[in-house]
């Protein structure tokens, strides 16, 4: 438990660039909101975030697929969160359609280090963005 003390609410989860491992996952995937119905409370699934117009031309949210590992460390306010608010079926299958080898190491990644999704203890994708990976510390 000193971990979690330490950690603060924080999740230890890797942030890493998908493309080492393309045929880890649907590149070609729909990762929209909307698409997936990823929000038990569908208008979120629809709703614009006008602060992504600065990241992207359309403010119409969608995740980033993001690998990690499969040890991770999630606070229990992620884990609430993931288990009322989002609806991770639609997610699941089209993440894994058509991925042949370590899908499943993108799973947390992706619902941990999206800003968009702002989840409880997650992280930001900031450093993919510079290109930088982040591993996880607890592993």
């Amino acid at each position: 438990m000193r971990i979690a003390q330490i950690l603060n609410g924080t999740n230890d989860v890797g942030a890493l660039n998908p493309t080492m491992l393309p045929y880890s996952y649907n590149m070609k995937g729909n990762y929209s909101f909307s698409h997936l119905h990823l929000y038990r409370n569908d208008p979120l699934n629809h709703a614009p975030l006008p602060e992504l117009s600065t990241i992207t031309n359309d403010t119409h949210p969608a995740l980033q697929v993001t690998k990690s590992f499969n040890e991770v460390f999630l606070s229990r306010a992620f884990v609430d969160f993931i288990f009322d608010e989002l609806f991770l079926d639609g997610f699941r299958y089209e993440l894994e359609k058509g991925a042949t080898f370590a899908v499943d190491e993108n799973f947390f990644g992706t619902l941990n280090a999206n800003d968009v999704l702002r989840a409880p203890g997650g992280f930001t994708r900031a450093c993919l963005a510079k290109s930088i990976n982040v591993d996880s510390i607890s592993r």
